[in-house]
């Protein structure tokens, strides 16, 4: 709520006063996200000896305030023959530490 005002200021000496990236987060005291996978999937390979399946699946369901949701394998990924774990997670940015995760085979 209200009107917020951000500035950045470059008081470093000899350089350009470029500032190159920075990220800002402002919690308004939300929930905390929380994710639930889908349930395990099992499915056959694409073409008899390919050893590979082209897996899609849905996103995991989010509760709370949840910012970049991420899966890795992503869906729509070839999948090996046997058990892969997918995990997704939630975190505040790349490279941030996953706040929430799940995961599901």
């Amino acid at each position: 709520n209200g009107t917020w005002t951000l500035r950045v200021t470059d008081f470093f000496v000899g350089d350009t006063g470029n500032v190159r990236a920075f990220s800002l987060v402002i919690d308004a005291g939300g929930v905390p996200c929380s994710l639930t996978c889908p349930g395990n999937i099992v499915t056959t390979e694409d073409s008899p000896g390919s050893g590979m399946a082209i897996v899609t699946y849905p996103d995991p369901t989010e509760t709370g305030t949840c910012q970049f949701v991420f899966c890795s394998p992503s869906s729509g990924s070839s999948f090996p023959l046997g058990t892969t774990t997918v995990t997704c997670s939630e975190s505040l940015g790349r490279g941030e530490p996953p706040l929430a995760t799940c995961t599901f085979d």
